[in-house]
């Protein structure tokens, strides 16, 4: 059974205050009025339909007679000279559908939000020539695409970290010069050591990406302690912070090393993340404003002596040696490592053996002229654990790939029964196979050096190396002789039959 319509009881409150206000309306000095103008609620019923607002302008206004004002606005918005009128006095409604620009205008005047999104939308969207409801439609859109820190506690601080990270972003793109080259980015310049670095050079897309990537919170966010520090007071010790830094971004963990001074962390962090724009400006001259980049070129001039003692620091991070702490590693040989030159190293001599002339110069072990040989002699265990540590400061870990795979190389060339000539050739087969095994992990880290986006960190061996295939040529060598060796051991000496 259907309900009956209260609205229209003719006994109800609502047609008794309809009457009433009928009544009114007729009496007195407007008698003449609303009989000359019956049809004024047609009228406008039907300006009501054809002059429709916007949704997000809409408004509930049901007071008389400001619900009038609701038709002059209609009228207004249909007018294109009067429009932006419009947009102005009802932005308060239009907020509530940009909830981005809604957010950053949060704590400002009502009088002053339309005047103060105006200016944003000229400096963000230049190329935009006039407010209006699709305009700051746009700039909403883009203020969330572009993730700007909006957690200030009011509209102008907000505001001020805006235009701080858009001058970086300018100074970014205005000191990244554009290469002619495709995805390599141009020329790599000149490394940290050289006397006059030069910058890198980026394809104008990349210069895109590398400030996304500033502006992402992996490299934008907070720094957290796992330890909160303690400030000094009365009958208190102060206690120093411990950063988390799985759980900082990476340029607030830099900002408070390189405001503590510590260079060494500062470079450690860098490389340690593993990542291409981190991993160029320390290798590289990257010659930019940003704050991350200022901290880590100020940091680069101590290059040489965090290679050195990191060379020299066992794997819990201590020196081997009080004494090591003095100890600072060749120029060349520090440009040859973070350029990835790694075959034309002597690890026996530029390492090993430079760390015990300074320890004790009597005691120095001979030097090894031919870096083929580095692996043979004997200190070889010593030399593949300091050619280790050097490539895990570059972001390789500590006893893994490499160690694993030159000790493999090494234990079965070893462990092969042969003759002093078969084991001399043994040994020269195992030399080209570390060869391999550089040469094809230097040409990819140089790669990736060189990279003009983030693209991961390689690995340092690789399944389709020829190092592997001559892996297991080895050992299947190695199996064979030794069975040889078990059935026809006389055959292992050349001897005749």
């Amino acid at each position: 059974m259907l309900r009956e319509d209260v609205r229209t009881d003719p006994d109800g409150r609502p047609m008794l205050v309809a009457e009433t206000l009928a009544s009114w309306a007729t009496a007195g000095s407007l008698a003449s009025f609303a009989t000359a103008h019956r049809r004024l609620p047609l009228l406008v019923s039907e300006a009501l339909k054809d002059h429709v607002l916007p949704v997000q302008l809409s408004a509930s206004i049901t007071a008389f007679p400001a619900m009038l004002r609701d038709l002059d606005a209609r009228f207004a918005w249909s007018d294109a000279t009067k429009s932006a009128s419009v947009l102005r006095y009802r932005f308060p409604c239009a907020l509530y559908s940009l909830p981005a620009l809604n957010g950053l205008l949060a704590g400002e005047a009502e009088a002053t939000k339309f005047d103060t999104a105006c200016n944003l939308l000229a400096t963000q969207l230049p190329k935009v020539t006039a407010p209006s409801l699709a305009a700051f439609t746009q700039l909403d859109r883009h203020l969330a695409a572009v993730g700007y820190d909006l957690s200030g506690d009011t509209a102008a601080e907000r505001m001020d970290a805006m235009a701080a990270r858009d001058e970086r972003d300018d100074d970014l793109r205005a000191a990244a010069p554009y290469g002619s080259t495709g995805s390599g980015g141009g020329g790599a310049g000149k490394t940290a050591l050289d006397s006059e670095p030069k910058p890198r050079m980026h394809i104008k897309t990349t210069v895109k990406l590398l400030q996304v990537w500033l502006n992402s919170p992996e490299v934008a966010g907070p720094l957290v302690f796992s330890t909160a520090p303690v400030a000094a007071a009365f009958g208190v010790a102060a206690v120093a912070g411990v950063p988390d830094e799985a759980r900082s971004g990476v340029g607030a963990l830099i900002a408070y090393y390189h405001d503590l001074g510590d260079s060494f962390e500062v470079l450690r962090v860098a490389l340690a993340r593993r990542v291409v724009p981190l991993t160029q400006a320390v290798v590289f001259d990257v010659s930019t404003s940003h704050p991350i980049f200022d901290a880590i070129s100020s940091a680069r001039g101590d290059l040489t002596a965090y290679v050195s003692s990191k060379l020299a620091s066992l794997d819990d991070g201590t020196l081997e040696m009080d004494s090591d702490e003095l100890w600072r590693a060749n120029a060349d040989f520090v440009v040859k490592l973070i350029e990835g030159k790694w075959s034309k190293i002597n690890w026996h001599d530029d390492v090993l053996r430079a760390i015990e002339i300074e320890r004790c110069k009597s005691a120095a072990s001979a030097s090894v002229k031919d870096v083929d040989q580095q692996w043979f002699c004997s200190r070889a265990a010593l030399v593949v654990t300091y050619a280790d540590r050097a490539l895990s400061i570059l972001g390789f870990n500590r006893n893994d790939e490499f160690h694993s795979a030159v000790s493999s190389v090494l234990r079965v060339t070893d462990t092969t029964p042969a003759s002093s000539a078969a084991k001399a050739q043994l040994k020269e087969h195992a030399v080209r196979q570390i060869a391999e095994l550089m040469n094809a992990a230097s040409t990819r880290y140089r790669a990736f050096i060189g990279a003009s986006s983030c693209v991961p960190f390689p690995a340092f061996t690789n399944v389709a190396d020829k190092a592997v295939a001559m892996q297991t040529e080895a050992k299947a060598t190695r199996h064979l002789v030794t069975s040889i060796g078990r059935c026809m051991p006389i055959m292992l000496h050349g001897a005749a039959a």
